[in-house]
């Protein structure tokens, strides 16, 4: 299953702290598959498809995991934090050559919405 935090109840600072494990997680898992190919001898031909394997599907869980970020923090209002999240997901998806998803739009547009909508309320409370 997914292991992710509560969109509603977990704040930014616990999807950062996700985010900085995976990341973590995910560059200590390149430097072993690395150490290991290199102490086998591992023919180049046959290396380069299994790092290029690990570091596409390294990026679609940081995409993954940066996407639910983006969302949790539109749902709780943090405006500021989900742009941040779908700004960080730019050059990942540059990296792996791929554009984004229409789920990932319709989170750009849910979050213009939200902040217009906050905007609005906030103009006539005053």
């Amino acid at each position: 299953g997914k292991r992710m935090p509560s969109k509603l109840q977990h704040d930014v600072g616990v999807w950062d702290d996700l985010m900085c494990a995976r990341r973590l997680l995910l560059s200590t898992l390149k430097r072993k598959l690395e150490e290991h190919l290199n102490s086998k001898h591992v023919d180049p031909d046959d290396r380069v498809p299994l790092l290029a394997g690990f570091d596409a599907a390294s990026a679609q869980c940081l995409i993954l995991t940066l996407e639910s970020a983006a969302g949790a923090a539109r749902m709780q209002g943090n405006f500021g934090a989900a742009k941040g999240y779908l700004q960080a997901l730019a050059p990942i998806r540059k990296q792996l050559g791929v554009k984004s998803s229409l789920a990932s739009n319709c989170s750009v547009l849910q979050l213009k919405v939200a902040m217009d909508r906050a905007r609005t309320a906030a103009g006539s409370a005053q």
